[in-house]
């Protein structure tokens, strides 16, 4: 998951620009752009130590996000339902564990293309 915060504001909290980040965290100023772009991840540690500098909560990086209880969409709630099942789950481990895209090993004869 990408974790980011669309607020044009975001570099400039409590006084501090994306140099002055970038220093603090010895990055350049264009890794903290790709950080806020989305477009490097950001390590848990990472992002504590951003959280620590700027003076904010962990959670004011997810401020965009639902909370655990708030009403999904009945497409969000299918998605869900389809990605917690067992042969879901069970497939993308598979998936994961093919190191050779020519060599279909990992996947179960069944599940093959006929």
């Amino acid at each position: 998951m990408a974790c980011r915060r669309s607020d044009p504001d975001a570099p400039a909290v409590a006084g501090h620009d994306q140099e002055t980040l970038a220093n603090a965290l010895g990055l350049t100023f264009q890794q903290v752009q790709k950080y806020e772009g989305g477009a490097n991840r950001v390590s848990a540690s990472r992002l504590s130590a951003m959280a620590e500098i700027l003076s904010v909560p962990i959670s004011y990086f997810f401020g965009d996000l639902q909370p655990d209880d708030a009403e999904l969409s009945a497409e969000d709630r299918q998605w869900r339902e389809q990605l917690q099942r067992p042969e879901t789950i069970e497939f993308i481990r598979l998936y994961y564990a093919i190191s050779d895209p020519e060599d279909p090993a990992p996947i179960p004869r069944d599940w093959r293309k006929q």
